[in-house]
C-alpha cells in the first residue's frame, strides 16, 4: 500500500513540475501563469503534507573510494521509488523513504556502479571501485599534485567541465579558478589565450607548461600554447589540474605562471559509451562519441572519444571546423607491470578575428561612456558594430579561384574557398597528434618507476596576404587613390580591384608603392605560413621509498625537437603567376630565395622565406620528500641544458652557401623547498619557496625573425632569466565535511626579462636587438572555498587580489653591425597588463532533486590594464600609467537534468553564457600603433577586443 502511494504522490509531483515548465516558458499572461503556479504550489504543499503521515526509513551513510577518500557528488537512488539523493563533500547523504526493504544503486563519475538490497534503517559506508584501469599510471606521468603538497592548485572533474563547458575553450573554463583568465580573443572560432598570475601563454616567453597526458605539450621551439590545437581535448578530458606558480611539476624548469595538467578518460573496466549532441548560438554544433571495450580477460581495455565540432561563429567570418580523437589502450602484464598508449589531436580549421579595434570602430555609443574618450576620434573612426571583422571582405562570386590548403586530414590539398561572397585573410589550419606509451612498473614495495615515451607532431599553419593587395578606407576610397593610412578607419580588404590587377596587369599605385604587371602576373596573393614540426621525447622517473619517512623521486627528460617555417602560396587572386622578389614593409623586409631571386612561383610554391630550426633538451631533477611526524617537505633540484641550431634553404651566407648556425649548450637549473604541516585534522598551513635559472628560448639564442637583418646570427653571450618564487598558505576544513577554503599568498620575481626590439638602420632595413635587466614583481593573496549550505544547495567562491608591476627602469645597450647605441626605458611602477589584477567568481549549485541541477555562476573583472609593451616606453617625460579597462561583471547559467526515467543513461542540458548580455571590453593594447588617436595612454587610444553577447548551448547526453 505504501509503494502504490508513493508511485502515485511521485506520478503527481512530476505532473506539476512538468506543467510548471511548460507553463513557463509559453504562457504570456503573466496572472494566468502566477494562478497556475499558485494552485501548483499548493498541491506540493498537500502531497508533502499528506506524505508525513507515513511511516518512513532512514537510509544514510557514507561513500569513499577504495583508499577511504570521501566521493563528493555521488548519485544514491533508490530503484523502487525513483528517487534519490547525492554526497556531501565528505561523501555523507540521507534518504527517508516509505519502504523497510529497498534496493538501492550508487553511481559516481569515475567508479563502477553499485547495487544491493538491504533492510532499514541502516546508516552503511559504501565503498566504490575506480573503473580507471590506468589513471594511476597517468597521475604518476602527470606529477598532480594533492591535499598533502605544500603548492598552490585547482582541479577540475570531468562533472565540473561537462557542466560549465558550453562550448567554450578550455581557457574560458579555467577562469572559474583562482588568478585565471581566460578569454577567446575576438571571438575567433577555435581561438583561445590563457593569463596565470599576470604570466601570459601567449607572448613566446614560455609563462605556462601544458602537461598532457604526462607530456610536456607546450611548444618547445616558443614556449607557447596553442588553444586551437587542442580542440575537443576537453571534450575528451578526464580531468583537469591548475598547478599555480611554484608547481608539483619537475620534468622542467618550472614557468612563472604554472602548470596545467590534462588527463584523457582513461580505458575504463566497464564496457559502454557515451554519445553527446550540442548545439548553440552561431550554428555552432558538436556531436561526441566515446567508447569503451571494457576489461577484456583480466588483462586489455580500450577507450575511444570522438568529436566533430562546426560552427559559423558569431563575429563576422570567425567560423570554425574541427575533427578531434582522444584514445586510450591499458594492458595490465601482471601485478607489478602495466602499460598504457594514448594518442590525443584534432585536426583543425578556423577563420580569425586577428586585429582589434578603436572602440569608436565597433560603437560609438559604448565610446561615449568612457571618460577618457574623446569623441572627436569618431572622424577617423566610423562605427562598424560589435561583429565587425576586418580580415574579412567581400569578393564577385564569379571569382572561383582554388586555393592550397596544404596535406590535411580531411580533404584534398587544393580546395574552393569555404564562402563563394567572401574571403578571409587570416585563417589557421592545422593538426598536433600527440602520441604516447607508458610503462608503470614496481618491482617492490619501495620501488617503482614510469617512463612515458612520445611523438609530438605538428603540421599546418596560418594563412594572410603577401605582396600588394588593394585594400579601402572606412569612406570606400581605394588605396589606388590615396594611401590608405590618410583616411578614415577601419580599412577593409579590396579583394576585387585586386584580382581585377591580377588578370589583367597594367599601371598601377597601391598606397605608396606602383609599378606595372603583365596580364596574369599577381601582384598580391594570398600566403600560407607553415609550421611543420615532430618532437620526439622520453621521460624517465623513478620512486623510491628510503623508509618510512623519506622518499626520492629522480627523473630525466630528454627531447628533440625539429621545427619546419616556410611560405607557400595560397591563392593567386585571379593571376597565373606570381614573381617572388621578396617583400618589403614597413621597413621590414622578406629577403626571398637568394638562390633563384625573381623566381615565378604557383600554388603551394615555396616564397618568403624556408628554414629548419632544430632543439635538443636535456633535463634531470631529484626530489627528496620527508613524511611524518614534523609534517610533508620536500626538496628539489634540477639543471636544464638546451642547444639550438638553424639551417637556412633561402638565405646566402658570403660563401654562395645556406646559413647554418648552431649555438652552444646553455644550461639552467631549479632549487626549490617547502613544507605542509597539520595543525589538526581541519587545519594545514605550508610554506615554499624556489629560485630558478632559465635558460632563453629559441628567438633570444638564434634570430629566426625573418624580417631583421640580423636573421640567422646567434647570440654568443645569451642572459637566463631569473625567477624567486616565495608561497605560503592554509587549508580550513569543517567537521562535518561541508565547508572548505583555501587560502594563499604568493610572491614572484622576474629578474632579466628580455624583450626583442626593432632598431630602423639607416638603410631603411630593420635591425633586431635584445633588451634584457627588465625586472617586475607579482604579488597576490588568492582563496578557494566551497559551502554546503544545504543538502541541496552549494555555494562557492574563488577571488585574487593582486599587484602585478614593473620595478625599475632599464637602461639597455644596443650593439648591431656598424651600430651602437644606448636604449632608456622609463617603466619604473607601471602595471603589468593583459589579465585582471583583481578577480572573483562565485557560484551557486541548487539540486532540489537528485535528477535535477542548476548552476548560476559569475564573474567579476577590476584592474585591468591594458597589454603593452615595455620597448614602447623610451621618452622619460612619458610616465603616464597605461589605460585600465572598465570594470565588469557577467554571469553564465548551466542546467543539467537526468532523464533516466524516459531513457536509461540519458541527460539533458541548457547553458547561457552571459546570461545578461553584458557588453564589456576583455582585451586591449595601450597606445595602439594602428589605431590610437592622440597617443597619450586612455580610452581613445587603446584598441580592442570585446566579449561576445549573450549565446546559448543545448543538447542531451546518452549513455550505454
Amino acid at each position: 500500500m505504501l509503494d502504490l502511494l508513493w508511485r502515485a504522490e511521485k506520478l503527481n509531483i512530476q505532473l506539476i513540475v512538468r506543467r510548471y515548465f511548460f507553463i513557463a516558458f509559453l504562457n504570456q499572461d503573466s496572472k494566468s501563469f502566477m494562478k497556475k503556479f499558485n494552485i501548483s504550489l499548493l498541491m506540493f504543499i498537500g502531497l508533502f503534507t499528506s506524505m508525513a503521515f507515513a511511516q518512513s526509513y532512514q537510509f544514510s551513510g557514507k561513500v569513499t573510494d577504495e583508499d577511504n577518500e570521501p566521493i563528493f557528488g555521488a548519485t544514491i537512488y533508490i530503484e523502487q521509488l525513483n528517487v534519490g539523493d547525492y554526497t556531501s563533500t565528505e561523501g555523507l547523504f540521507s534518504i527517508d523513504v516509505p519502504l523497510e526493504t529497498i534496493t538501492y544503486r550508487v553511481s559516481a563519475v569515475g567508479y563502477e556502479t553499485l547495487s544491493e538490497t538491504i533492510n532499514l534503517p541502516l546508516d552503511k559506508t559504501i565503498v566504490l571501485k575506480s573503473v580507471y584501469t590506468e589513471l594511476p599510471q597517468l597521475e604518476v606521468s602527470a606529477q598532480r599534485a594533492d591535499i598533502s603538497t605544500p603548492a598552490a592548485y585547482s582541479s577540475l572533474s570531468k562533472t565540473d567541465i561537462e557542466t560549465e563547458g558550453a562550448g567554450r575553450s578550455l581557457p574560458e573554463i579555467l577562469s572559474a579558478t583562482p588568478s585565471v583568465y581566460g578569454e577567446n580573443q575576438g571571438g575567433s572560432g577555435l581561438n583561445a589565450r590563457l593569463n596565470i598570475r599576470g604570466w601570459s601563454d601567449d607572448n613566446g616567453s614560455g609563462n605556462i607548461s601544458l602537461m598532457v597526458n604526462g607530456v610536456p605539450a607546450t611548444d618547445l621551439e616558443n614556449g607557447k600554447n596553442y588553444w586551437s590545437n587542442w580542440a575537443g581535448l576537453v571534450d575528451g578530458a578526464g580531468s583537469i589540474q591548475i598547478q599555480r606558480g611554484l608547481s608539483n611539476v619537475n620534468l622542467a624548469s618550472p614557468e612563472p605562471g604554472g602548470a596545467i595538467n590534462i588527463l584523457s578518460e582513461p580505458a575504463k573496466s566497464q564496457a559502454g559509451g557515451t554519445v553527446t549532441f550540442m548545439g548553440g548560438s552561431g550554428q555552432y554544433e558538436n556531436v561526441i562519441v566515446n567508447l569503451n571495450s571494457g576489461l577484456i580477460n583480466d588483462k586489455f581495455a580500450f577507450s575511444f572519444t570522438g568529436n566533430r565540432l562546426t560552427s559559423d561563429g558569431i563575429a563576422n567570418g570567425t567560423w570554425a571546423d574541427s575533427w578531434s580523437y582522444n584514445a586510450a589502450a591499458t594492458y595490465i602484464l601482471n601485478e607489478k607491470n602495466s602499460f598504457g598508449l594514448y594518442a590525443v589531436g584534432a585536426s583543425q580549421r578556423h577563420s580569425q578575428r586577428q586585429w582589434a579595434q578603436n572602440i569608436g570602430s565597433f560603437s560609438h555609443d559604448f565610446a561615449r561612456g568612457l571618460d577618457s574618450y574623446d569623441i572627436a576620434a569618431f572622424e577617423d573612426y566610423y562605427e562598424q558594430g560589435f561583429n565587425f571583422n576586418q580580415n574579412v571582405a567581400p569578393v564577385l562570386t564569379e571569382y572561383n579561384g582554388q586555393q592550397f590548403v596544404g596535406e590535411q586530414v580531411v580533404g584534398p590539398e587544393i580546395q574552393k574557398r569555404r564562402d563563394a561572397d567572401e574571403i578571409a585573410a587570416e585563417e589557421n589550419f592545422y593538426h598536433k597528434p600527440v602520441v604516447n606509451f607508458n610503462w608503470y612498473s614496481q618491482p617492490t614495495d619501495d620501488l617503482s618507476f614510469t617512463n612515458v615515451l612520445y611523438y609530438i607532431g605538428g603540421s599546418g599553419g596560418g594563412l594572410g596576404d603577401y605582396g600588394e593587395v588593394f585594400r579601402l578606407d572606412a569612406n570606400r576610397t581605394s588605396s589606388d587613390e590615396q594611401p590608405f593610412f590618410f583616411g578614415p578607419g577601419p580599412w577593409t580588404w579590396d579583394w576585387n580591384r585586386t584580382i581585377e590587377q591580377n588578370v589583367y596587369g597594367g599601371e598601377w599605385r597601391n598606397d605608396f608603392d606602383s609599378g606595372t604587371n603583365a596580364p596574369g602576373q599577381s601582384i598580391g596573393i594570398l600566403r600560407n605560413s607553415r609550421n611543420n614540426q615532430w618532437t620526439w621525447g622520453n621521460n624517465f622517473t623513478i620512486e623510491a621509498n628510503l623508509n618510512d619517512n623519506f622518499t626520492l623521486r629522480t627523473g630525466f627528460d630528454v627531447r628533440r625537437s625539429k621545427v619546419h617555417h616556410y611560405r607557400q602560396v595560397r591563392d593567386l587572386l585571379g593571376g597565373r603567376y606570381f614573381i617572388d622578389q621578396g617583400e618589403s614593409e614597413g621597413g621590414s623586409s622578406y629577403v626571398g630565395d637568394m638562390f633563384n631571386p625573381g623566381k615565378r612561383v604557383g600554388l603551394g610554391d615555396k616564397i618568403a622565406y624556408n628554414f629548419h630550426n632544430t632543439i635538443n633538451w636535456v633535463a634531470s631533477y631529484a626530489q627528496l620528500e620527508y613524511e611524518g611526524d614534523y609534517g610533508n617537505l620536500f626538496a628539489t633540484v634540477g639543471y636544464t641544458s638546451i642547444e639550438y641550431g638553424h639551417i637556412n634553404y633561402f638565405l646566402m651566407d658570403s660563401n654562395g652557401s645556406r646559413v647554418e648556425t648552431e649555438s652552444d649548450r646553455i644550461g639552467g637549473f631549479q632549487l626549490k623547498a617547502g613544507g605542509l604541516r597539520e595543525l589538526n585534522e581541519n587545519v594545514s598551513i605550508y610554506i615554499s619557496g624556489g629560485y630558478v635559472s632559465k635558460a632563453p628560448r629559441f628567438d633570444g639564442v638564434i634570430d629566426d625573425d625573418e624580417e631583421s637583418t640580423t636573421f640567422g646570427k646567434v647570440n654568443l653571450d645569451p642572459d637566463n632569466e631569473k625567477y624567486t618564487f616565495i608561497e605560503t598558505g592554509i587549508r580550513l576544513f569543517d567537521d562535518e565535511g561541508r565547508f572548505a577554503t583555501n587560502v594563499n599568498f604568493y610572491y614572484t620575481l622576474r629578474e632579466d626579462r628580455r624583450f626583442n626590439a626593432d632598431y630602423e638602420a639607416q638603410t631603411g632595413q630593420t635591425q633586431r636587438y635584445d633588451i634584457t635587466g627588465i625586472n617586475q614583481r607579482h604579488v597576490g593573496l588568492e582563496i578557494e572555498s566551497a559551502f554546503q549550505a544545504t543538502d541541496k544547495v552549494r555555494l562557492d567562491f574563488t577571488g585574487a587580489f593582486a599587484n602585478w608591476e614593473f620595478v625599475d627602469d632599464v637602461s639597455s645597450r644596443f650593439i648591431a653591425p656598424g651600430v651602437q647605441r644606448e636604449t632608456n626605458l622609463y617603466i619604473k611602477g607601471l602595471k603589468v597588463g593583459n589579465a585582471p589584477q583583481t578577480q572573483m567568481s562565485y557560484a551557486l549549485t541548487w539540486r532540489p532533486i537528485s535528477e535535477f541541477s542548476a548552476k548560476l555562476r559569475g564573474y567579476t573583472a577590476a584592474n585591468h590594464y591594458s597589454q603593452w609593451s615595455p620597448t614602447s616606453r623610451s621618452d622619460a617625460s612619458d610616465r603616464t600609467q597605461v589605460w585600465k579597462m572598465p570594470n565588469v561583471t557577467h554571469w553564465n547559467l548551466n542546467l543539467r537534468y537526468n532523464v533516466s526515467s524516459i531513457f536509461n543513461g540519458a541527460e539533458l542540458f541548457f547553458n547561457v553564457v552571459n546570461l545578461t548580455d553584458e557588453t564589456y571590453i576583455q582585451y586591449a593594447v595601450d597606445n595602439s600603433r594602428y589605431n590610437a588617436y592622440d597617443d597619450d595612454h586612455d580610452a581613445d587610444d587603446a584598441e580592442v577586443f570585446f566579449a561576445l553577447p549573450r549565446r546559448i548551448n543545448f543538447g542531451f547526453k546518452l549513455n550505454f
